[in-house]
């Protein structure tokens, strides 16, 4: 299936030092939201700061685009990225704990079409 946020190659030729340091500035060159892609691709170095953001309380409430919140992001991305089922067991566990069951029914609802993520809850 086609990713969902697709990889700005520019950032992504960024080293993982820049990458977080650009990331972490106030204003982050092409938004934060272009970044966990690229994070959730290089997970083994950036798990942490996908694990914060999604459960960042402004993120959660922010939306990104309709009823998506811009915490599902770094979630959607490790969902798609990542190879790791055992990071996106914790993810998802991570997430059950922090967010509210209408998120995680609202998440669930937006995902039904991916029933290899739905089977992850």
């Amino acid at each position: 299936m086609d990713k969902i946020f697709l990889i700005n190659q520019e950032l992504n030729n960024f080293t993982d030092t820049v990458l977080e340091e650009k990331f972490r500035e106030k204003n982050p060159v092409y938004g934060k939201v272009n970044y966990y892609p690229i994070f959730a691709s290089r997970l083994l170095l950036f798990k942490n700061i996908l694990l914060e953001e999604a459960i960042d309380a402004q993120n959660r409430v922010v939306p990104f685009f309709n009823f998506i919140r811009i915490s599902w992001v770094p979630v959607l991305c490790v969902l798609d990225y990542s190879d790791d089922t055992h990071f996106k067991l914790e993810i998802i566990k991570h997430i059950k704990y922090h967010w509210t069951a209408n998120e995680i029914d609202n998440f669930k609802t937006y995902i039904k079409s991916r029933t290899d993520w739905l089977l992850l809850f």
